[in-house]
């Protein structure tokens, strides 16, 4: 069983998510904003992070640069989930973006590709 982190403030797309991936049968943790993300990645070893661009406390991009100085979990897949698709903000940190709304089949294809 993996561990994934689902990073968003907005609760009902995190319970969409979170239901797409119980199917997969993957243990599945939430933060509802940057900071507790963050908290996330200190204490747990992970195998995939689910993160919104735009959240309260700490924003998606702050929390990527927070796993690249994590030394558990800085070669942990990571995918920003937006609204906005900006190929600048993605190429610049080199990273998959995927754009809201996101189906279960583009989740079942994320985790066939990173676990």
């Amino acid at each position: 069983m993996k561990n994934i982190l689902i990073a968003d403030d907005i609760e009902i797309f995190r319970m969409a998510l979170k239901s797409y991936l119980n199917n997969e049968n993957h243990t599945i943790l939430e933060a509802s904003d940057g900071l507790q993300a963050i908290e996330i990645i200190k204490n747990t070893k992970l195998d995939l992070i689910l993160c919104d661009v735009n959240m309260p406390n700490a924003t998606g991009n702050e929390v990527f640069h927070f796993l690249k100085s994590n030394q558990l979990n800085k070669a942990t897949p990571f995918i920003f989930l937006t609204a906005f698709l900006d190929s600048i903000y993605v190429n610049q940190n080199e990273v998959e973006c995927i754009s809201k709304p996101i189906t279960k089949a583009q989740i079942k294809k994320i985790v066939e590709k990173y676990l």
